[in-house]
């Protein structure tokens, strides 16, 4: 059992319970954690997670779950990050994926994050180095980028460890030819799941590289709805004009989800060709109602780009 005792603060021993029944409860993370913020003043519960992972006595579910709930809750500006890298050097084997996790949500504007050096240390490691991957391109910190760069190509073409670099690289500002290479791989290739494939056409449009636009356009009419999605979001940042009437065919598509991604696209492409089947939607009480106000926001940015056409 854990270190408490009866002998200690009757407060403590309440909140470490309120953990204890929270990670007994098997329900997602977050939404539980909201329940028990609900019953705990100011930065209670955090406190006590964060009590409950550094208790080595402790339930080792009940401690991967604190950890893992620090990090969803950043902390709720309880400072976390130095006990848990305090944490994982003595916990890398038992711990470590939960605090490299937690590590990776800890990212403020503005801020150094005294993780980013242990985790660019775990780059190579057999059973870490993807998640400390992942956790770098969430800190958005400069100096993890030679090192994923030099770690990119050791990995095996297609693969997760080489995705999830380049995620991270683009996350971290990086818009190298090389990347964008990646990416369109990654995006034509239909032996890859959705997620990689539609988050790829996603990374290309934060690229911006006019290279991905054929990839793109050939992709509006990809299988999975999140693939579409995405592409004509990419589109969209391009600026690309070329995409207009392309884009304009997916307002039409069967999925709300895409048909409002459209209607944002062609907002943000600024085309006069998309105003008639835009304020077609508006005369239409058959489409969704989220449609409905991407087409508005979508013909204001239109007219602002050409007021001409008011």
């Amino acid at each position: 059992m854990s270190n408490l005792n009866n002998g200690q603060d009757a407060e403590k021993l309440k909140r470490r319970q309120a953990v204890r029944d929270y990670a007994d409860d098997e329900y997602d993370i977050r939404k539980v954690g909201i329940a028990y913020f609900d019953l705990l003043e100011d930065n209670a519960f955090s406190e006590a997670l964060l009590e409950a992972a550094l208790d080595s006595a402790e339930d080792i579910t009940v401690r991967k779950l604190s950890i893992a709930s620090l990090g969803y809750q950043q902390g709720e500006n309880i400072p976390f990050v130095e006990p848990l890298l305090e944490l994982l050097a003595n916990n890398l084997d038992e711990l470590g994926e939960e605090i490299i996790r937690a590590l990776g949500y800890t990212h403020v504007e503005g801020e150094v994050s005294p993780a980013v050096m242990p985790l660019i240390e775990l780059l190579g490691h057999p059973r870490l180095g993807g998640i400390a991957v992942i956790a770098l391109g969430q800190l958005k910190d400069e100096r993890a980028v030679e090192p994923l760069f030099n770690l990119l190509n050791s990995f095996p073409s297609g693969g997760f460890h080489q995705f999830v670099t380049v995620e991270a690289l683009v996350n971290l500002g990086a818009k190298d030819e090389q990347l964008v290479t990646y990416l369109i791989s990654f995006l034509l290739d239909q032996e890859q799941d959705r997620y990689r494939r539609h988050t790829a056409a996603t990374l290309l449009g934060h690229i911006g590289n006019k290279r991905a636009f054929d990839p793109l356009l050939a992709s509006l009419e990809d299988f999975y709805r999140s693939v579409r999605s995405s592409c004509a979001a990419a589109l969209g940042e391009l600026g690309d004009v070329r995409a207009v009437e392309p884009i304009i065919k997916l307002l039409k598509d069967p999925d709300d989800g895409v048909r409002d991604t459209a209607a944002t696209a062609l907002g943000y492409l600024g085309d006069k060709r998309a105003i008639e089947p835009l304020t077609g939607i508006l005369g239409d009480k058959s489409w969704n109602n989220e449609v409905h106000k991407s087409a508005v926001k979508a013909l204001e940015r239109i007219r602002q780009a050409q007021p001409e056409i008011r």
